[in-house]
């Protein structure tokens, strides 16, 4: 029997993976990692950029995204679990 997903935990989870991820490409970014990756976030993430306050407020756009993504799809599949 398949088990419904906690749909906060998964928000969470995903969104922190995302901040972190983001971050991490933000911080190599400025020692000349990533670069292509990072012109392509900067206009996605309004604030982003290789610097350390960029990939900060980078990070927080990544987590809301995510986070959104994240309660939206465990909320679907709650209710599509529901169907079967």
């Amino acid at each position: 029997m398949l088990r419904r997903i906690n749909v906060k935990a998964f928000g969470l989870s995903l969104g922190i993976v995302s901040a972190v991820v983001v971050f991490l490409l933000g911080f190599l970014s400025s020692f000349g990692y990533a670069g292509e990756l990072v012109t392509f976030l900067e206009g996605i993430y309004p604030g982003f950029e290789p610097t350390l306050p960029g990939s900060f407020i980078g990070a927080l756009w990544a987590f809301v995204g995510a986070f959104v993504i994240g309660i939206s799809f465990a909320s679907l599949y709650n209710k599509f679990l529901k169907l079967g």
